[in-house]
């Protein structure tokens, strides 16, 4: 008997780092999902082919938003993608540490760093 709650597999993934990374995305858009043989393939990364490798799981009636979410982040073939700051804001970034600690004063010591 099927139901709107029944799970649909929306992606598979070789290794668990990377279906967590949208995985996580998914939960930050408020959808409910689920890895399925995460933990075989950790304990054993050689399973992930025989096992049909790290499945995202959702509801059956969020699979086409999760969808447009995944092609969203993953539309310049960087999951990442949509998180990354552009070139302009990482040129902006401190090129200096931004807390003066003991520590670092040591480091730079230490291994002759300015």
């Amino acid at each position: 008997m099927n139901t709107q709650n029944d799970l649909v597999t929306i992606a598979t993934f070789t290794y668990p780092h990377e279906a967590r990374m949208i995985l996580g995305r998914l939960e930050a858009e408020g959808i409910t999902c689920c890895l399925e043989n995460e933990n075989i393939v950790t304990a054993n990364p050689l399973y992930s082919n025989a096992v049909g490798g790290v499945q995202i799981r959702v509801k059956k009636e969020d699979e086409e938003r999760a969808l447009a979410i995944i092609a969203e982040t993953t539309k310049a073939g960087n999951e990442f993608s949509a998180e990354m700051p552009s070139d302009e804001e990482i040129a902006a970034l401190p090129k200096e540490p931004t807390v003066d600690s003991g520590i670092m004063r040591w480091f730079g010591r230490v291994f002759g760093v300015n």
